[in-house]
């Protein structure tokens, strides 16, 4: 239990990181807990290498949720400025989606994605089920990888079908890892080259073919969105539900099959699934960029300043959740962060619980035990905790 404590919920004594924080630091997001812990308790706004800053305290990014001051729309000094949107791909796209927008052009948008997005989304709870105990049933009396051969292939063919899509894992895989790198700072040209390739080749596959009815792409077509604009939101809502979920899934997974003597048989799934969230969220930061001057912490920021909302600390802060290290289904506490919240909360969300709450599901039925248990080893992908291949086996 030492162990596992120090892994997810980390120390804030001895482990003071190297300020100001380096988000790109692969080593960061293999175990980003420790750094989080100190800088709760020594520096809640920090300031990081890239410019900017990361807020770390449960109560401070609750608040920043509704601080009028911080927004979602790129500086007008990013390559990805609403004013670039003729010049590349990842402008044009960003310009079309709610994470990366701010009022009067928010509205609009969020209120036909959540339309369309609740129109699939009603029947969605009799087939997900299905498609997981299919996947479990072909796997049965296997020993197989957590990400490669369950959680992976289930969230791809549960978003192909959502989404309207050919159900082509690498399709869907290269084109959501591509639409991610639109989170990360862009350092240089080649880099931001290779990110508007990826996106144009993402786009392509999402128009290859005619939406069938029913399906989110089709609703989005007949949303009164532009035809670009509804086509980039379905790779918004592709792109959570697959990169996101599966490493959701092989988390939640790997944590209860860890700890699964010490789980009541009669513990609700949806609670294993929330706990498992907020003990290693898999996105665990958001952007947020300075709409005026404000004042946070003591530190005055002009306008155009990044701050990083850090939901993964959030989520691990005793402050909100005691004993926010212990995996403990069912517990009480303050608000989750897990999907951001308010206006800009995750509109896949339900979806997202979905997916994971089924594959605990179909797993608990077939009676699923562990055969690695081997910690789960993270990617190196700025601000997420996605856990890699070879993720540890089960039969």
């Amino acid at each position: 239990m030492k162990k596992w404590r120090s892994w997810f919920g980390g120390s804030a004594r001895n482990n003071a990181p190297r300020l100001p924080v380096d988000l790109a630091d692969a080593g960061l997001w293999a175990d980003p807990a420790p750094v989080w812990a100190w800088l709760r308790d020594h520096q809640p706004l920090a300031e990081t290498a890239s410019g900017g800053y990361v807020l770390t305290r449960h109560a401070d990014i609750l608040d920043a949720f509704t601080n009028p001051a911080l927004g979602n729309q790129p500086s007008r000094f990013s390559v990805l400025a609403a004013r670039n949107r003729d010049k590349s791909t990842a402008a044009a796209l960003t310009a079309h989606i709610p994470p990366f927008q701010d009022k009067p052009e928010h509205v609009p948008t969020r209120q036909a994605v959540s339309a369309a997005f609740h129109q699939v989304f009603r029947d969605a709870a009799d087939w997900v089920p299905n498609l997981a105990q299919d996947r479990v049933a072909a796997l049965r009396g296997q020993s197989f990888d957590l990400v490669r051969d369950l959680a992976q292939p289930f969230a791809c063919s549960v978003m192909a079908r959502f989404v309207g899509l050919p159900d082509d894992r690498q399709a869907i895989k290269h084109a959501t890892q591509g639409f991610f790198h639109l989170f990360a700072p862009i350092t240089d040209r080649a880099q931001f080259d290779a990110t508007n390739a990826a996106l144009d080749q993402a786009r392509s596959f999402l128009s290859a073919t005619p939406p069938p009815p029913g399906s989110l792409l089709a609703a989005l077509t007949e949303s009164g969105l532009p035809p670009q604009a509804a086509l980039d939101n379905a790779l918004l809502v592709l792109a959570d539900g697959v990169e996101n979920i599966e490493a959701g899934i092989a988390t939640a997974l790997d944590l209860t099959l860890t700890h699964a003597g010490d789980i009541p048989p009669d513990t609700p799934i949806d609670a294993i699934t929330e706990e498992a969230l907020r003990l290693a969220t898999p996105g665990q930061i958001i952007p947020r960029v300075t709409r005026a001057p404000v004042r946070l912490h003591g530190i005055d920021l002009g306008e155009g300043v990044p701050v990083f909302l850090a939901l993964g600390s959030a989520n691990l802060d005793p402050a909100a959740h005691p004993e926010a290290d212990r995996f403990k289904p069912g517990r009480s506490g303050e608000t989750l962060l897990m999907f951001g919240r308010g206006r800009h909360r995750c509109i896949g969300a339900q979806l997202g619980v979905l997916q994971i709450s089924s594959m605990l599901g179909a797993l608990r039925t077939a009676g699923a035990v562990r055969t690695n248990a081997a910690p789960l080893v993270c990617q190196a992908r700025f601000g997420h905790r996605w856990a890699g291949r070879n993720a540890g086996c089960l039969t």
